[in-house]
């Protein structure tokens, strides 16, 4: 990591930010390609320190020394590599943690990426209900981040989170009282389409 980040300090930053793109995509290969290398199994920990390096790199390497346009570019990618179905875990945690950080310093800049994290293959608040503790921890510190960059969708996400809180209660009221699942969520949703 300290080498990659040593590289990029050598770049100029003119390079640096002409080629972000090609490096983020890089970086998430490598990382891509060590998680295929295991199997998808983290027992030797080597997933890891390969998600630490390549996020130690994203972000003391790239995203310290871009512009605020490279930083946009940068997050936009890392949006789209979070909401891909076809990432894996520790591809997607890397992003998550990375745009935690973009989020918070871009604003209401980062417009492109808040589009792809709301509206992608995969949306972060279906990542939110993940049931990995750590990508799930990462989604909502992520949807955290997004609420504070951008405040005029704080209404609507919680509205969608509490309609899903809801229907959850409804679904395990009914599934402990032994009634059909489907007769209590059609009426809870109904509910909250009403309330909302």
């Amino acid at each position: 990591a300290r080498a990659t980040v040593a590289v990029f300090g050598g770049m100029k930053r003119a390079e640096l930010e002409r080629h972000s793109e090609f490096l983020v995509a890089q970086l998430l290969g490598m990382l891509n390609g060590a998680a295929e290398g295991q199997g998808g199994s983290k027992a030797s920990g080597r997933g890891d320190f390969a998600a630490e390096a390549i996020s130690h790199a994203l972000r003391a390497g790239l995203g310290e020394r871009l512009s605020e346009r490279g930083q946009q570019a940068m997050a936009t990618s890392l949006a789209a590599h979070a909401s891909c179905r076809a990432s894996p875990e520790g591809l997607t945690l890397v992003c998550l943690s990375q745009l935690y950080l973009l989020l918070l310093q871009l604003r209401e800049v980062a417009a492109d990426a808040r589009d792809l994290l709301l509206q992608g293959e995969r949306p972060l608040l279906s990542l939110a209900a993940s049931p990995v503790r750590q990508l799930r921890l990462a989604a909502c510190a992520c949807l955290w981040a997004l609420v504070l960059a951008f405040p005029s969708h704080l209404a609507p996400l919680l509205n969608v989170s509490l309609n899903r809180l809801r229907a959850a209660a409804a679904e395990a009221a009914a599934a402990k009282e032994g009634a059909p699942r489907e007769a209590a969520t059609a009426a809870l949703l109904g509910h909250a389409q009403a309330v909302g």
